[in-house]
C-alpha cells in the first residue's frame, strides 16, 4: 500500500523515536545494575561514606519511575514470576545471595517488570 510522503515522514518519526526510547530504557537497566552492584560491594566492605549517595540515587530512580527491589533475606517462593532462583539444594527456603535486583518501571497506570532478579536461596 503506497502512503503519502508526509504520512511516510511521521511514521519514521515515531519508529526513531521509540527506538530512542528502547535503547535509553536498556541503558538504565545496565545503569541500576552497576548502581546496585556498587551499593553491595560497599555494604560488604562496610563502607559507609556512600550511604547519601546511594541514597539520593535511589531517590532519582524512583522519581523516574523505577523500582528496584532486593529480596535478601526473604523467603523464596517458586510462584514468584518476580525471581530467577537458583536453589542450593531441594529444602532451600531464603535468599542468601542476590545477583540481579528485581527492576519494575511505572507504566502509564502500574509497575512493569522489567527485570527479574536473579538469586541464590539456600
Amino acid at each position: 500500500m503506497f502512503y503519502p510522503k508526509s504520512i511516510q515522514i511521521k511514521n519514521k518519526i515515531i519508529v526513531n523515536c521509540l527506538l530512542i526510547q528502547l535503547y535509553q530504557f536498556y541503558r538504565m537497566e545496565a545503569i541500576i545494575n552497576q548502581l546496585f552492584e556498587i551499593e553491595k560491594k560497599a555494604v560488604e566492605q562496610n563502607v559507609s561514606i556512600f550511604e547519601r549517595n546511594f541514597n539520593r540515587i535511589q531517590h532519582e530512580l524512583t522519581e523516574m519511575g523505577y523500582k528496584i527491589v532486593n529480596p535478601i533475606g526473604t523467603n523464596y517462593d517458586e510462584r514468584d514470576a518476580s525471581i530467577d532462583a537458583n536453589l542450593m539444594s531441594p529444602n532451600a527456603k531464603k535468599i542468601t545471595k542476590v545477583l540481579k535486583p528485581v527492576i519494575y518501571k511505572m507504566g502509564t497506570e502500574s509497575y512493569a517488570l522489567i527485570q527479574k532478579g536473579v538469586v541464590i536461596v539456600e
